[in-house]
């Protein structure tokens, strides 16, 4: 005998595919034509009170033959990633009874051009097909489908929610109140005709891949309001040259700014966690090199002779570069330190070195040769992947006898 809390799944009615926990449904699958969709209120007998229940997404993974969906208002949630990838979906009507909307449930629905709220729904409200909450101080989608090239966000926003514009790649220009204090993840990612963004000088925050492929990004000024950037922030975004960062900045996520044709990071001389010389980001008192921008165009570097760690992808894409020098003073070398530094073709490891981490020489096809010094201790996994043309490794008597097949 079931129990009174048991769940089916799998139950189909019609074109419609659901779960029932407590003798209440849950839309998980459609198998119909396609068209204009209105979700039914109830299913073989059982009130539909969710839509979408994780992955996969309710019309299938890339869904192209569903132009427009109404939900009914028997339905109190929607769940995460209910619709997304649904390519031709342009409209969305969600009735006043919703109180729950997970925040990737319009995930890369490209042809989205509007969310329309019931203005009767206590916890979210539209604006010109735009998706906000109830008081319209959090962003939460702005439709991927929408054919205007600009934006001005409205002034009672203080945030911009997560992959908010994620995909539009109609907008050029967005203008950014400063009544917004904070910038999600992925926020902006994938815009690829963003030429122009202001960020306010009430931001504090800009999330993991915020602007991440935003090719068309050229220039960016991070305000002093701005004390962290998170992790792959600007990755992606190929045409950026150069980014001026405030004085107050605290935290940079990794791999931030590793940018293919970036020019110059200046820091404000007033910052007190970082600096910058002639366009080379290092923390304040420059003993840790943290960023060389890869489009810098000269073919040698030397290292200052404070530095005593070179950081994380400190080198990372570095075509340009073919010889690095390093002081006496560097004691370790980071994760992808110098990886896909692609004509760097010879480098000297001063016996001050005691570690070298994974991947740090990966992909530096150009390097024929390298001795490593008695004083390095560890050696990370992969530290010299895919060198195709190194030919002779001469490596510390430890390493030789721990591992017989180096030799």
């Amino acid at each position: 005998i079931a129990s009174a809390h048991q769940t089916l799944s799998g139950e189909t009615s019609g074109d419609w595919t659901y779960s029932v926990s407590d003798n209440q449904a849950t839309i998980t699958g459609y198998s119909g034509v396609g068209g204009a969709v209105k979700i039914p209120a109830v299913v073989n007998e059982t009130s539909v009170v969710k839509v979408g229940n994780g992955l996969p997404p309710i019309f299938g993974d890339g869904n192209t033959t569903v132009t427009s969906v109404s939900i009914p208002n028997s339905v109190t949630s929607i769940g995460e990633n209910a619709f997304q990838s649904c390519s031709s979906l342009a409209t969305i009507t969600i009735p006043l009874t919703v109180t729950s909307i997970g925040d990737a449930a319009f995930f890369n629905c490209s042809s989205l051009t509007s969310i329309t709220i019931d203005a009767g729904n206590s916890n979210y409200s539209s604006v010109d097909g735009v998706f906000f909450n109830k008081l319209q101080t959090l962003l939460i989608q702005y439709p991927a489908g929408i054919l205007d090239n600009s934006y001005t966000i409205p002034d009672s926003v203080t945030s911009i929610g997560n992959a908010a514009f994620y995909d539009c790649t109609n907008l050029a220009s967005v203008t950014i109140p400063d009544s917004v204090t904070s910038i999600g993840n992925a926020a902006f990612y994938d815009c690829p005709n963003l030429a122009s963004v202001t960020i306010s000088d009430s931001v504090t925050s800009i999330g993991n891949y915020a602007f991440a492929a935003c090719t068309n990004l050229t220039s960016v000024t991070i305000p002093d309001s701005v004390t962290s950037i998170g992790d792959y922030a600007f990755a992606g975004c190929t045409n950026l040259t150069s980014i001026t960062i405030g004085n107050s900045l605290t935290s940079i996520g990794i791999n931030a700014f590793n940018l293919r044709n970036l020019t110059s990071i200046t820091i404000d001389a007033d910052n007190s966690n970082f600096s910058s010389v002639d366009g080379v980001l290092f923390n304040k008192l420059q003993t840790l090199l943290i960023q060389y921008p890869a489009g810098i165009l000269d073919n040698s570097y030397t290292i200052p002779d404070n530095v005593t760690s070179i950081g994380d992808s400190a080198f990372y894409y570095c075509t340009n570069l073919t010889s690095i020098t390093i002081p006496d003073s560097v004691t370790s070398f980071g994760d992808y330190a110098f990886f896909d530094c692609l004509s760097l073709t010879s480098i000297t490891i001063p016996d001050s070195v005691t570690s070298i981490e994974g991947y740090a020489f990966g992909y530096c096809t150009s390097l024929a040769s390298i001795t490593i010094p008695d004083s390095v201790t560890s050696i990370g996994d992969s530290a010299f992947y895919y060198c195709t043309n190194l030919t002779s490794v001469t490596l510390p008597i430890l390493f030789i006898d721990s591992y017989p097949s180096f030799s």
